[in-house]
């Protein structure tokens, strides 16, 4: 036994699975960041960003009482599928419900800007708020799971700080998409963002864990009555 043995202490053992959960990988926090914030604002600016614009539709499809139902519509599914969003990200998994839900989102949006009608536009905007309660949820979900501990809470007060000047920078923006170019471009100007996230969400998100053996377990009822409930509670 060498003088140098007995002066050097022993290196802890780490295995390979504690370095990986203590080191922060910058391109998923990154990446997981994004996606959430992407999703975020655009459910969060849809809430608001159409009230302006209540003037250039009414001008275009009708009276004011049919065009308010396209405020109130996309508010109504939102509330009515977000409670849901636990129950479809068990069953698909994070990854597969985000995709799913944001091309509802995105399918609702194009028929709202392609709309003839006011009931077509309310149409739309229902398809966009179903996805949208989902969307939400799933978007945290990819957040929690795709960001190390130490470093959620700086990121989770990031995310949140969205979801707080989303909504007040919303009739902002659709005061300026409506007066530059038209109503229409409300709806599509979330196409390319939604595409985007939905594309990284497919390529580079690496975690699911999908329990497709629960789909075989539906409580339609259950879902009904609490979509009703809520839906006639938010009315």
């Amino acid at each position: 036994m060498t003088t140098q043995d007995v002066i050097t202490p022993p290196r802890p053992v780490t295995s390979h699975a504690t370095a990986t959960r203590s080191e922060a990988p910058p391109r998923s926090v990154i990446r997981a960041m994004a996606i959430s914030m992407v999703a975020t604002l655009m459910v969060m600016l849809d809430t608001t960003v159409v009230n302006v614009s209540l003037s250039a539709t009414t001008a275009r499809f009708g009276s004011m009482g049919s065009v308010q139902w396209v405020l109130t519509s996309y508010l109504l599914a939102l509330c009515a599928t977000m409670t849901a969003s636990a129950w479809v990200i068990d069953r698909l998994g994070p990854r597969l419900t985000f995709i799913a839900s944001m091309t509802m989102f995105l399918i609702g949006s194009v028929m709202c800007a392609l709309s003839d009608s006011v009931w077509q536009l309310v149409t739309g905007r229902t398809i966009s708020g179903a996805g949208a309660g989902i969307l939400v949820p799933t978007a945290s979900v990819l957040l929690i799971r795709g960001i190390p501990r130490e470093q959620l809470g700086r990121v989770q007060a990031l995310n949140g700080s969205v979801q707080l000047i989303a909504p007040l920078i919303g009739p902002t923006v659709g005061g300026y998409l409506t007066d530059l170019f038209s109503w229409h471009w409300l709806f599509l100007v979330n196409v390319i963002p939604g595409i985007a996230a939905a594309t990284i969400a497919w390529t580079l998100v690496d975690f699911d864990e999908p329990e497709r053996g629960l789909l075989r377990r539906i409580d339609i009822l259950g879902l009904a009555a609490m979509a009703l409930f809520l839906g006639s509670l938010e009315y």
